[in-house]
């Protein structure tokens, strides 16, 4: 078994980060958790400061220490933003979801969930100069926090769980 115990995924919003990680916990019997579900993230950052929202996301980044082991745990795309999460997520062993903005944004389109991140232009459309600026701020985080890199939009969601297994059974997580 692993040094790490627990498998964390990583990356912008819209990357495949929740629904990767329901099926890969399932499909190899680890427990999951989504921070962002944790938290009621859209809701609580619409009643929040953002500031409030990282704070409290920072406390549910603290919890996985305190978590059993063999559990994959989605995070928000923002996790990277406060350094102190940076520095607790390096413990772990994370896997970098990535997909090129322009799936990113055909992603957001066709989810309709409520991305409280994302801002709308003059037209009332994805920003995505908004959405550029703020990939480019948190990608060398993402880049050096991850064990593994896995570019999203050029597989199927079974092709990347499959992937993302090998690399485990590599790493010894599962066996």
């Amino acid at each position: 078994m692993s040094k790490y115990h627990k498998v964390i995924l990583i990356g912008m919003m819209a990357t495949g980060k929740s629904t990767i990680g329901k099926i890969l916990s399932n499909d190899i019997n680890f427990k999951y958790l989504d921070t962002d579900v944790e938290i009621g993230a859209s809701k609580y950052i619409n009643d929040n400061t953002i500031n409030q929202f990282r704070n409290r996301e920072n406390e549910q980044i603290l919890r996985i220490q305190n978590l059993d082991n063999n559990y994959i745990i989605s995070t928000g795309g923002g996790v990277v933003d406060k350094q102190e999460n940076i520095l607790l997520l390096r413990k772990y062993f994370c896997i970098h979801l990535k997909a090129s903005l322009n799936t990113i944004v055909s992603r957001i389109k066709k989810d309709n969930k409520d991305r409280p991140m994302v801002k709308l232009d003059s037209k009332n459309e994805i920003d995505f100069n908004e959405l550029n600026k703020l990939y480019n701020t948190r990608i060398k985080a993402y880049e050096s926090l991850s064990s593994f890199t896995i570019q999203t939009d050029i597989y199927s969601k079974n092709q990347i769980v499959e992937i993302i297994k090998e690399n485990l059974f590599e790493n010894e997580f599962i066996n």
